[in-house]
């Protein structure tokens, strides 16, 4: 329409223009007065949308202590979850991800050194179901060679090891498998762990149990190996 209404951003008034430190620019449907009944602001993305053109996207007002609030939960969260202060999660997340990548690269089976001898591979839907031994009953080390496993593309392991005195069982499977309702790892290991004369559970999708006789080891992986055949028919 004529006339072309304006909005003026910054001091110095209208009359004074760019140079004045005053943005002049063509009303974009804001329908503010003033500036100030914006509020809070915060820009959450800028993007290239053609040649020369570029795109702000921000929320105002009550939007933006939403976004605010909603991501200090998020970070909130994530400290917790590392267990780690706010300002330390982007130089805690870059040594995860730098030991991730070493994980990696390690040889196939192995975690700190650590042999995984595959006893069984069963065919699945989602893929090989692993079951295997490891000369270690350390349950983090368990957790890292199965998670390796299921890096390199199987769908479940389990893994049994023992020290000569006590006796651990890692089990993890992967989320497919668990909504189908083929297998959970906490019910796998849970029907192992009596052979060795333990208990234990877990998650669907994670578990672990301990036993104290190491010589029935053997007959335990035999049987983590018909379960999961069970399971599958």
């Amino acid at each position: 329409p004529d006339p072309v209404r304006v909005v003026a951003m910054g001091s110095g008034g209208l009359q004074a223009g760019s140079e004045g430190g005053c943005h002049v620019e063509f009303c974009g449907g804001t329908h503010l007065e003033r500036t100030s009944q914006i509020g809070l602001i915060k820009i959450i993305s800028e993007e290239s949308v053609a040649k020369g053109v570029r795109r702000i996207t921000a929320v105002t007002g009550p939007g933006a202590l939403r976004w605010v609030q909603q991501t200090d939960e998020i970070v909130r969260s994530a400290a917790i979850a590392l267990r780690a202060p706010a300002n330390e999660l982007p130089d805690r997340i870059a040594a995860m991800q730098k030991e991730i990548k070493q994980l990696r690269k390690r040889p196939a089976g192995g975690a700190g050194g650590e042999e995984f001898s595959i006893l069984a591979s069963i065919d699945s839907p989602a893929g090989k179901i692993l079951v295997g031994q490891v000369a270690s009953a350390d349950a983090k080390a368990m957790r890292s060679i199965c998670d390796i496993q299921r890096q390199k593309g199987a769908a479940a392991v389990f893994a049994g090891g023992t020290d000569g005195e006590k006796v651990t069982l890692t089990a993890m499977v992967s989320d497919e498998l668990v909504k189908a309702g083929s297998m959970k790892a906490g019910d796998w290991v849970k029907a192992i762990a009596s052979i060795v004369g333990g208990g234990g559970g877990g998650k669907p999708t994670l578990a672990q149990a301990g036993g104290k006789q190491p010589e029935k080891l053997p007959q335990a992986l035999e049987k983590a190996v018909q379960w999961a055949k069970d399971k599958l028919q």
